[in-house]
């Protein structure tokens, strides 16, 4: 059985038809740009972006006080 996934894939010339309509579906869950049925894109809101980025920069400080502690 297939695992559904939980990006919707979106091929990339609707953006360009209902612009609106897929920013909307943003907001819902991610949206995975596809080109030839492979997703070449991502579309999330910028506050999960701000988010993974914040998280990032958190754990990439972390690494780098463990690695200090560690010499």
């Amino acid at each position: 059985m297939p695992k559904k996934s939980a990006v919707k894939k979106i091929p990339v010339y609707k953006l360009n038809q209902d612009f609106d309509g897929v920013f909307g579906l943003v907001k819902l869950q991610p949206i995975g740009l596809t080109k030839n049925g492979r997703i070449r894109a991502y579309l999330i809101p910028s506050s999960t972006y701000e988010a993974l980025i914040k998280v990032s920069t958190i754990n990439r400080q972390t690494v780098d006080l463990l690695n200090i502690r560690a010499t």
